[in-house]
C-alpha cells in the first residue's frame, strides 16, 4: 500500500511538471510569455520634482502619451500632469483636454519639438501664457523614450529633440541621463543643485505610438 502510494504521488508529480511544461510551451506560441515586466526604480529626476525648492504646479510630460508608469512616477513628485490614465478612445477624452490639444498653439510646438505631429499646429489662440494660467509650471523630457531602437538612432533622436525643445523653453534647470527638466515661465529648479542624478539610461518600455497625437493615448488634466 505505501508503495503504490508512493507510486501515486510521483505519477501526480510528473502529470503537474507536463502540465506546466506544456502551459509555457503555448505561451511561447502566442507571445505570451516571458511576461513583461519593468524596473520599479524612479527616474532621480522625478523625484526632484517632488523637493520644496520647486514652484507649486502642473508638469507637461514629453513625448506626450508615452506609457502609464507616470502614475507611478507621481507617487514620488505628487504634481498635477497633463496626462493621466491614458485613454486611446476619443469618446472617453473630457472635452477640456480637447480643446487644450487643439487650441493651444504653444502646447502643439512641444508636441512637435518631441517628434509628434499635434492635432492643429497652427491653432490661432493660446500659448505659453494660457498653459501658465491653467496652472503648468515645468516641462519634463523623458529621455527614455527617446532610445527606442538602435542606438545611434535614439541618441541622433535625443539630440534633435532636446536642440528643439530649448529652442521653445530654453536649457534645462536639471538634466541627467534619463530627464530634463524645463521651467518655461522662469520658476526655480526644483531641488537642490547637488541632487543626484542619473547616470544611464532607464529602460525604453513600452512605447505608444509617435508620429502622430491622434494617434496616441489620450490624456486628462488633473488639478490640485
Amino acid at each position: 500500500g505505501a508503495i503504490t502510494g508512493l507510486h501515486d504521488k510521483r505519477a501526480r508529480q510528473l502529470l503537474g511538471l507536463g502540465l506546466v511544461g506544456l502551459s509555457l510551451l503555448h505561451a511561447g506560441r502566442f507571445g505570451l510569455a516571458p511576461f513583461p515586466h519593468w524596473r520599479a526604480t524612479i527616474p532621480m529626476g522625478m523625484q526632484c520634482l517632488g523637493e520644496a525648492e520647486g514652484s507649486p504646479g502642473a508638469i507637461i510630460e514629453l513625448p506626450w502619451g508615452w506609457n502609464q508608469a507616470h502614475l507611478y512616477h507621481q507617487t514620488a513628485h505628487g504634481r498635477p500632469m497633463l496626462g493621466g490614465m491614458l485613454e486611446d478612445n476619443r469618446l472617453f477624452q473630457p472635452a477640456e483636454t480637447l480643446a487644450l490639444l487643439e487650441g493651444n498653439a504653444f502646447l502643439g510646438q512641444l508636441l512637435a519639438a518631441a517628434g509628434q505631429e499635434p492635432p492643429n499646429l497652427a491653432a490661432p489662440e493660446g500659448g505659453a501664457e494660457a498653459l501658465h494660467s491653467l496652472g503648468f509650471r515645468y516641462v519634463v523630457l523623458q529621455k527614455d523614450a527617446l532610445a527606442v531602437g538602435t542606438e545611434g538612432l535614439g541618441q541622433r533622436r535625443s539630440r534633435r529633440t532636446a536642440q528643439a525643445l530649448e529652442r521653445l523653453v530654453g536649457h534645462p534647470v536639471y538634466e541627467d541621463a534619463r530627464i530634463a527638466i524645463h521651467a518655461p515661465w522662469g520658476d526655480p529648479r526644483p531641488c537642490a543643485a547637488d541632487w543626484p542624478q542619473d547616470e544611464s539610461p532607464g529602460p525604453s518600455g513600452r512605447t505608444s505610438s509617435l508620429g502622430s497625437v491622434q494617434a496616441l493615448p489620450a490624456v486628462e488634466i488633473l488639478h490640485e
